[in-house]
């Protein structure tokens, strides 16, 4: 038997379309787990009537409170009692071929203990040619991963199916994933056996308002790779005596920045010589480990909006690559009359050639000590770069 989990929070505009799309499957020997995360909107109303009409396939659970979606799946296999479980997000669809597919291929291959298709990219409400990935991959991916350590890409929820003994094995999701709880299943899941896929599309990711991981600008995923993904998967792997772990940047970072044992007041010069992304990282970490400093940074109009701390002073300085021009007469004057305690150059490569110029102009701006933090988190002395 499949046993099929959603779980569902204030999705009620999709709700019923996501259902309707299980119920109408050619394939009959499944169990359906209908979880609401303390919906506030219409979404109760739309699965009672739901399970009403089909009370031998729908097990609705309601809460009373919103937990997250780490949670929901929590609370989804504990009342499952399928062989295999697969799961679907409540905004979008399964082809009809869907659940029959997953039970053939799961069968033919048994050393596979997880499984996924491929997903079309539905806009407005219609199912384009997209595909969700180019690639899938099938076999080992966890050796490859020790080998490249570079974080492994599955398709999301919607096209995800488990053996149970192995969905058994890495639960509890940490309830800290409110949302993208599959990046913690997939990642701990193929430790324990082989991934088996197909680029067939027997379902649609839906692309609406608000998806939290595609065409979606609030989401960040450094945030939610560095913040959330990496140290739960890094602490999943050493509680189970697993020999392997991800690089968690930003605790090196932390490292970095409490080697250069700064005072609590300090004043530091620091170059926009990173991708914003980067340099975020290396601004949270560093008030993270000195509250009290302060920032002078050289950084283009362009980009200053993002730097919007009170502990940041912008110095404006002109697009393009660093150079006593870049920088400008008044800004160059201000900055060589300063005392700061150092200066930070971050990288986005490490390739520190990539910074020449850079190192060359340093000796011009300020003869406080000048420290690169590379793409990993490490810091260098720049005379030493």
């Amino acid at each position: 038997m499949i046993s099929v989990i959603l779980a569902n929070y204030n999705g009620s505009k999709h709700l019923a379309e996501a259902m309707r799309s299980v119920l109408g499957q050619d394939f009959d020997d499944y169990e359906f787990i209908v979880v609401d995360d303390g919906s506030t909107d219409d979404s109760r109303q739309i699965i009672t009537t739901l399970a009403e009409q089909n009370p031998q396939r729908i097990k609705a659970i309601f809460s009373d409170e919103n937990r997250g979606q780490g949670a929901a799946f929590n609370t989804g296999m504990a009342h499952a009692k399928g062989d295999i479980i697969t799961f679907i997000d409540s905004d979008d669809i399964w082809f009809p071929e869907k659940l029959a597919g997953v039970q053939q291929h799961m069968q033919q291959q048994p050393q596979a203990v997880m499984f996924q298709h491929n997903l079309a990219i539905m806009r407005d409400a219609k199912i384009t040619s997209e595909r969700f990935r180019d690639i899938l991959t099938v076999g080992d991916y966890f050796s490859y991963t020790r080998r490249r350590k570079v974080i492994p890409q599955f398709i999301p929820t919607t096209g995800l199916a488990f053996r149970r003994p192995v969905l058994e094995q890495v639960l509890p999701v940490p309830e800290q994933f409110r949302t993208c709880a599959d990046g913690f299943l997939t990642r701990t899941a193929f430790c324990y056996g082989e991934i088996f896929s197909v680029n067939n599309c027997w379902g649609a990711y839906r692309i609406h308002d608000a998806n939290n991981t595609f065409d979606n600008p609030a989401f960040s995923n450094r945030k939610y790779l560095s913040h959330l993904l990496i140290p739960a998967l890094n602490e999943f792997y050493a509680a189970h005596q697993i020999d392997f772990c991800f690089h968690d940047r930003l605790a090196q970072l932390k490292t970095s920045f409490e080697e250069l044992s700064l005072p609590p007041d300090a004043l530091l010069l620091m170059l926009r010589s990173a991708s914003n992304d980067i340099m975020q990282d290396v601004l949270e970490i560093l008030f993270m480990t000195y509250p009290g400093l302060s920032i002078d940074l050289l950084v283009p109009a362009s980009a200053q909006h993002i730097f919007s701390d009170p502990r940041i002073n912008c110095l404006t300085i002109k697009e393009g690559f660093f150079n006593s021009d870049t920088i400008g007469e008044q800004v160059l004057e201000k900055i060589q009359t300063r005392k700061y305690h150092a200066g930070i150059v971050p990288y986005s490569v490490n390739n520190p050639y990539s910074y020449h110029n850079i190192h060359i102009l340093l000796p011009s701006l300020n003869n406080c000590p000048f420290v690169a933090i590379d793409y990993d988190g490490y810091n260098h002395p720049i005379e030493s770069v």
